[in-house]
């Protein structure tokens, strides 16, 4: 995954979260997920491949997970 796409991502997955009024911590409990290994991946230190997108869409229930790789 390049650069632009990561930032989309983390962009996404945050405007997501504020949406729902959810935690990063909650977030991580429903991927199964430590709150580290969320965050590492909100603060652009990590890259995440195409099954990552689609636990984090899962997780955030969002059926097309494309949608978090749209500005």
């Amino acid at each position: 995954m390049n650069v632009i796409l990561r930032d989309r991502f983390r962009h996404r997955v945050r405007e997501e979260l504020e949406l729902r009024g959810m935690s990063q911590g909650e977030l991580a409990r429903r991927m199964s997920a430590s709150p580290q290994f969320v965050s590492q991946y909100l603060a652009g230190q990590s890259c995440p491949g195409l099954e990552l997108v689609q636990r984090f869409a899962e997780a955030l229930e969002i059926s097309d997970p494309v949608e978090l790789l749209k500005e």
